[in-house]
């Protein structure tokens, strides 16, 4: 790249870059062959002058940066033009909105309705960044979420799709969320337009039409509603929506629109057809049919799919509360963002600052090892006080094994939820309280080491099936079948471990222990279960046993007999619902004392169950010689309010983690 255009920006005045793209090319009959020309311009954030730029701010995935085009730039019209090399994202976006902004602007010439976007002054970081110079880059790293924030426009490039499955998608959107379509002709030609219909539009009826859709006995045939959805999920799986910077991005916009092909949509209808999905419990299911039933949707896709669909909801809920004032701390950012994607593991940090209420900034120097920023991080997490909630993230569960045990590996994908984040609704205090609401004692004994106190309660004897075999039996097997035997097989392992060791005075009191435990005693919306929980438990039990030992149809009649209990529709799904928010990534466990547990997958027979001060709820520890090492948080019945906490706290020990 040649850095020739670019001049020194001025830190005191935190200066950028701002690119106005020349949206009327010359040349060849093919507008889109014609080369990009622009001009790059400096600005200053901190300029006293009232004259403040209207741009658009690029939010993209880089993919491959191996130069494929270029891109002419100069100070001025009349200065001497450079070329900078351009990834093909770049290249393939830059095309795109000049293509579109010219069909819009030739609209609005004919008196049509006014165009969504018309700027062509943008802010794209491989372009306003020299991406030569490394001093540079580290110094506008900070100014990122301030020049997102004032950006008229944040414009999400999820990159070129078949104009096929645009307008599939497309269509999706606009049965569902109510979106008009309308013909408009240009330049001789015709096109669509998009506008939104309020009349059109309710929650009720938006989800009840998914309802309607994602049945097996619908979804699963290749119909046209189908490739509706399949279109739909093969946009949610774009790698756009798995990154980290995009939860800053969007969620500091303040008008942003997703640009697929010349396609733009408004990121508040995604937002509201994925929050739908949610509330009807349809991904699950979408899922089961599109494994069994799609050979156009790899695993990949898939996965992909469910991680877009989880990011959606993550910078819905970050945009929305701040919407209404409401700010998110580091570590709250930082486990919502946890099956986000990144080039450089510290960005999983550096990219969520400008988010964070209690963070001004993070030591993400190059020269630093991922595991050093990580380490250095969790010391400043502890010097704030923040000690039991950074061990709640933390634990085995780490790619490099020589971090210290209580620093978090934010490069774990996490699949798990945090117990001690569940908040009661009724007081928004934590739902969990295994210690009584007593204060953290802890000390930092050296830079791999920390003492806390707390009480060792129990002993594991004996652990479960890990849950995770429940779905990867199905993605490997394809088959509804696989899952609901995997099901029946996880719950009897567990209820067997219980019979063998629990002695309960009546088979009622240890049914109703067990069933709590496996689901947290909490539904999947983080509440208390209902008086009839134990009614669904029993039912979803004898449904998997009746399927396993008599089913003898096809997989299509299974896909469609799986609806009466993982569907939509099904009140019985409510356990199913539960059991999976609160076992996933989780086994189940039995005490020396007696009690059933829920604990991380990584806990062994041998680890001990202490209640550390200050914890809403139970940790797993594993002796390591003088020291202690974290395996994570857990559930434990009869632990969970406070039972097991001694009245003297001479039975206070020191727990050395490292």
């Amino acid at each position: 790249m040649s850095s020739s255009i670019y001049t020194q920006l001025l830190g005191p005045l935190r200066q950028f870059r701002l690119l106005t793209l020349n949206s009327s090319p010359t040349g060849p009959t093919d507008p889109d062959a014609a080369p990009l020309v622009g001009t790059l311009e400096t600005f200053a954030m901190d300029n006293p002058s009232p004259f403040q730029p209207s741009y658009a701010a690029l939010s993209y995935a880089w993919g491959d940066s191996t130069p494929t085009a270029s891109i002419a730039l100069s100070a001025s019209p009349s200065s001497p033009q450079y070329h900078v090399s351009l990834s093909s994202n770049i290249n393939f976006f830059l095309i795109s909105l000049r293509r579109y902004t010219r069909l819009r602007l030739g609209a609005a010439e004919d008196n049509r309705p006014p165009p969504e976007l018309v700027t062509l002054v943008l802010w794209v970081d491989a372009i306003c960044i020299d991406q030569a110079n490394e001093e540079e880059q580290c110094s506008q790293i900070p100014l990122m979420g301030t020049i997102f924030g004032k950006a008229d426009q944040v414009i999400g490039y999820v990159g070129l799709a078949s104009s096929e499955s645009i307008r599939l998608a497309f269509d999706l959107l606009h049965r569902l969320v109510g979106i008009e379509r309308r013909k408009e002709s240009v330049a001789g030609s015709e096109r669509e337009g998009i506008e939104w219909s309020d009349q059109k539009w309710s929650k009720d009826r938006m989800e009840a039409a998914i309802r309607a859709d994602v049945t097996p006995n619908k979804a699963s045939k290749p119909t046209l509603v189908w490739k509706q959805w399949r279109a739909f999920m093969q946009l949610l799986a774009s790698t756009w929506f798995s990154r980290v910077w995009v939860m800053q991005e969007v969620a500091l916009g303040q008008d942003v629109k997703i640009l697929c092909g010349e396609h733009l949509w408004q990121w508040e209808w995604l937002e509201m057809l994925v929050m739908g999905i949610t509330k009807t419990n349809a991904m699950d299911l979408l899922i089961t049919i599109a494994g069994m039933k799609d050979e156009l949707l790899g695993d990949e896709v898939v996965n992909q799919c469910k991680r877009g669909g989880l990011q959606v909801l993550n910078m819905a809920m970050i945009r929305n509360g701040r919407a209404k004032g409401v700010r998110s701390g580091m570590l709250e950012l930082l486990g919502w963002s946890r099956h986000a994607a990144v080039k450089d593991d510290r960005d999983r940090l550096r990219g969520l600052m400008s988010l964070a209420t209690d963070w001004d900034s993070v030591d993400t120097d190059s020269k630093s090892s991922v595991e050093e920023v990580y380490a250095t991080f969790a010391r400043s997490i502890v010097r704030k006080e923040k000690f039991l909630t950074l061990l709640y993230f933390a634990g085995l569960s780490r790619t490099a094994h020589w971090l210290p045990s209580w620093v978090p590996d934010w490069r774990v994908e996490r699949t798990i939820d945090l117990l001690a984040a569940v908040i009661n609704k009724i007081n928004n205090e934590s739902y969990y309280r295994a210690t009584s609401g007593s204060e953290a004692e802890w000390n930092v004994t050296s830079n791999t080491t920390i003492l806390v106190k707390g009480y060792s309660i129990d002993k594991i004897v004996s652990t479960g099936l890990p849950f995770s075999q429940v779905n990867l039996a199905t993605v490997q097997q394809k088959s509804p079948l696989a899952k609901i035997i995997g099901l029946r097989d996880w719950l009897l392992d567990c209820t067997t471990r219980a019979n063998a060791k629990i002695d309960f005075q009546s088979l009622s009191g240890r049914e109703e222990a067990c069933w709590r435990t496996l689901i947290a005693n909490k539904t999947a919306m983080d509440e208390t279960p209902p008086p009839d929980m134990e009614q669904k438990y029993a039912r979803c039990q004898e449904y998997w046993q009746r399927v396993v030992s008599q089913w003898q149809g096809s997989e299509e009649q299974l896909a469609e007999n799986w609806a009466l209990l993982a569907s939509i529709n099904n009140d019985d799904a409510a356990f199913y619902a539960a059991l999976v928010s609160a076992a996933a990534g989780r086994r189940f466990c039995v005490t020396e004392c007696g009690s059933m547990g829920l604990v991380p997958e990584e806990a062994a027979p041998g680890d001990v169950v202490c209640l550390l001060l200050g914890g809403a709820v139970p940790f797993i520890l594993r002796r390591s010689n003088q020291c202690w090492t974290l395996i994570g948080e857990a559930y434990t019945h009869g632990m969970m309010d406070g039972e097991a906490v001694p009245a003297d706290r001479h039975d206070l020990e020191n727990f050395i983690l490292h």
